[in-house]
């Protein structure tokens, strides 16, 4: 018997970047992902086994470019590549479809909102809440410096009714402009 030599049709099975990267492994994904469809929808098992079978006689058959078929290899201990056969292969097709049926695509986060505020203009818009807080201490006839009022300087008095300390949900982060924290 003569010794094996993978060819560019063939499936490398095992792992790391030789196998990855081998073209026929290529060939061998693609055309999983050709049947991932058929074989999510499939509900028996003789459906699935006649699934991974026509993913076997696709691969073992001559390619389309005329290549030649597809052999499943595996390197031996003693560094000789060997055909697994058809039924490892079969087994190896049919893990390579559930593993494809079972990925989810990627979710994508959304992105963090900043926002670049002038610094002059949030000056103003503090000021101007100052001013509409101690118009209302003074209408309900509270002092506005008084410790009961609801605010905490050390959170800039950012809470939502007078002494209940919860806070509001986080804003957006703000980047002032001019601001020495860029």
């Amino acid at each position: 018997m003569s010794e094996l030599v993978p060819t560019p049709m063939d499936v490398i099975c095992g792992r790391g970047k030789k196998s990855k990267d081998h073209a026929g492994n290529a060939r061998f994904h693609y055309t999983i992902r050709k049947y991932k469809d058929e074989y999510r929808t499939a509900t028996t098992k003789d459906e699935k086994t006649r699934i991974s079978l026509s993913v076997l006689q696709e691969l073992r058959s001559s390619s389309p470019s005329g290549e030649g078929p597809s052999r499943f290899l595996k390197l031996t201990g003693d560094e000789k590549w060997v055909d697994i056969g058809d039924s490892a292969a079969r087994e190896k097709i049919s893990q390579a479809l559930r593993e494809a049926i079972a990925q989810r695509p990627p979710q994508v986060r959304p992105k963090r909102v900043t926002r670049k505020v002038d610094k002059s203009k949030v000056e103003y818009l503090l000021s101007a809440q100052k001013a509409l807080y101690i118009t209302l201490c003074e209408k309900e006839g509270l002092d506005a410096d008084d410790s009961d009022s609801g605010t905490d300087e050390s959170s800039n008095g950012f809470y939502d009714t007078p002494n209940t300390k919860k806070r509001r949900s986080p804003s957006p982060e703000v980047h002032l402009e001019g601001s020495s924290s860029m």
